[in-house]
């Protein structure tokens, strides 16, 4: 994980100067770890020196701002994307001149940038369209903080800040998508492609340097072609980053994505030490995914370790929780990855790759909003019939429910109105939230423009948002190695944006033109697989195993106090065993990530006050 604080200040203002020296010094007295990577005129950016090989820092030229993170040039079609260390002159005067819309355009990678303009005085922080590397900001006497996660928190520990209840709420209700709020009032979020304009005059303004909406295009493609260019994007991103790390342990689950994933591993120039690594839960025939993963391993002659992570985890010994700006159902993940983190530990590895975004990217839903955008783009065809019967065979509804949807779909008047709308668990007290609130967060701001797109593209931007808040998660040693996950790089972002719904559908396949880009590199059985593993079985038995835990950390906790659960339903719940059967393990997890996150903030409200 990467780990960046940075302070930027008005230098006329003396107040400001000492407050920042303060913050900035704070930080390093209590984390010596941690390193100054810039420093300028109303400007100090430190980052942890153990940030993990291949997350660095990238410097512009004449004192003009650093890039914190991993920067790839975006190189002609048959070259290696290059990792780049400095800029010079020239590209950078271009950059800042432009308020950092040229770096979007020439390079890609996971970064946050810091510009300066030495003639406006003007500072730019910009977050890469990514998102793999959260960007955090608060204020301190009118200093502006930007950081990037928990261990950041420890310039911070005298401050109070107070939870964001809306927030929290409507986490309950799902997964939220990547939010300018959080679960603290006063720490708010700068999403992706977005860069914040930071003006000693006029104050801050955020501007949009990148949106999802401008890639999406009605045009058509031939599906050849665009297998082709799916595939050289594919192994160009795959290839940037294996030449940042040598030695790779790959999450190889035998579904698709991880499968094209090993693919470009293997064809990657460099020739980088792999190995496979396939978690499993043999209680449950939909969690034991052996069998594909030795078919990839086999057919790309990969070693492959089989591991399987036991549910008899002592969540009563979970490490102290640290600082964090959102509450994360950690505890499946908290479970699993600790036990791989130490394999790949002991195997020496600097990454882990997974084949994550696969199913956002490549379209893993499009079958059911093929439809509805091929009646949106006007061509009332055969083609729609043939995807209202692939969607309704897909989800088990009739022919003409699934056309009638479609209609709906194309005929929406906002794009926000056609976006699934959050299930709220009978866990949750839904009288006591705030719909308007829940409705406002699970609406990515991408899609709150104003712009239509297609309903499949909404769903798309949706899903990516999805994908990209997927960071952060607590308990995560700084030695642990980075997480690559190459299927949500920039360049291959923006193509699949541009292929139409219909494409990623074709012949009512989703993923299609992914599956026809490699299917002669992979073995036919994963190539025309639509099934995907699931870790339901090894869940339910985590949590029933810490059913006391449980039900002495949410009995009268804070979430019952402040009426944000059903009570009944939460103590019938708690009150189940294993003999009887046992349901809602994943909302009880989430409901104790977030008793777990809130007693943190509560104690450290009720600790005295540090004096500056």
């Amino acid at each position: 994980m990467f780990n960046m604080f940075a302070v930027i200040w008005n230098v006329d203002d003396s107040r400001q100067c000492a407050a920042a020296r303060f913050l900035a010094g704070q930080l390093l007295a209590h984390e010596p770890s941690w390193r100054r990577a810039f420093e300028a005129s109303g400007m100090t950016i430190l980052c942890e020196s153990r940030n993990p090989p291949g997350h660095d820092s990238c410097l512009l030229s004449d004192g003009q701002g650093v890039v914190l993170g991993t920067l790839f040039t975006n190189v002609a079609e048959t070259e290696v994307p290059r990792r780049v260390t400095t800029l010079g002159a020239k590209e950078s005067e271009t950059i800042v001149r432009s308020e950092g819309r040229a770096l979007l355009a020439s390079h890609w990678g996971q970064y946050v940038a810091f510009l300066l303009d030495p003639q406006t005085r003007q500072k730019y922080v910009i977050r890469d369209p990514s998102g793999r590397i959260d960007c955090l900001t608060t204020t301190y006497e009118d200093v502006r903080v930007y950081f990037s996660g928990a261990r950041s928190f420890a310039a911070l520990h005298w401050l109070r800040f107070t939870i964001n209840w809306n927030y929290i709420a409507a986490s309950l209700c799902g997964t939220l998508p990547d939010t300018r709020s959080t679960g603290l009032n006063e720490v708010a979020r700068l999403l992706p492609g977005e860069c914040a304009v930071i003006d000693d005059r006029v104050g801050v303004r955020t501007a949009r340097h990148w949106s999802p909406i401008a890639f999406v295009s009605n045009s058509d493609a031939d599906r050849d072609s665009a297998a082709a260019q799916l595939r050289m994007v594919t192994q160009r991103c795959v290839n940037a980053w294996v030449g940042v790390h040598q030695r790779i342990m790959h999450m190889l689950s035998g579904g698709l994505d991880s499968a094209i994933v090993s693919s470009c591993l293997k064809a990657a120039p460099n020739n980088p030490h792999l190995l496979c690594i396939n978690n499993h839960y043999a209680r449950s025939a939909e969690g034991d995914e052996r069998p594909y993963a030795r078919l990839v391993a086999e057919h790309f002659d990969m070693p492959l370790i089989e591991c399987s992570a036991s549910p008899q985890v002592d969540l009563k010994q979970l490490p102290p929780m640290p600082a964090t700006a959102c509450p994360t159902n950690f505890i499946q993940p908290y479970a699993i990855g600790s036990f791989i983190n130490r394999i790949a530990a002991s195997h020496n590895v600097t990454a882990l790759s997974s084949g994550l975004g696969g199913d956002e990217v490549f379209g893993r839903g499009a079958p059911i909003y093929a439809c509805a955008d091929s009646l949106f783009r006007s061509r009332i065809t055969v083609a729609a019939l043939d995807f209202a019967f692939s969607a309704a065979r897909l989800r088990h509804i009739s022919a003409f429910r699934a056309l009638r949807e479609g209609v709906r779909g194309a005929l929406a008047r906002s794009t926000t109105s056609i976006l699934p709308k959050p299930k709220v668990s009978p866990l949750i007290n839904a009288a006591a939230i705030e719909p308007s609130s829940v409705r406002n967060l699970f609406a990515p701001e991408w899609l709150s423009e104003g712009a239509r797109v297609p309903p499949g593209k909404a769903w798309q931007i949706l899903s990516l948002s999805y994908g990209m808040r997927d960071i952060g998660l607590p308990f995560v040693s700084p030695d642990a190695p980075s997480e690559v996950d190459p299927l949500l790089s920039q360049p291959l972002i923006e193509l699949c944006l541009g292929f139409p719904t219909e494409l990623l559908a074709a012949g009512g396949w989703d993923r299609s033109i992914a599956r026809r880009a490699f299917a002669s590199e992979l073995p036919s059985a994963i190539t025309w697989r639509r099934d995907k593993g699931v870790v339901d079985e090894y869940l339910k038995d985590l949590v029933t195993h810490n059913l006391p835990f449980l039900r002495e950390l949410l009995h009268d906790g804070f979430l019952v106090k402040e009426r944000l659960v059903q009570v009944t339903n939460l103590e019938r719940v708690l009150a189940n065993s294993l003999n009887t059967g046992f349901g809602f393990p994943l909302e009880l997890c989430r409901l104790a990530s977030t008793e777990i996150w809130i007693r943190k903030w509560m104690h450290e409200q009720h600790r005295p006050a540090f004096a500056a």
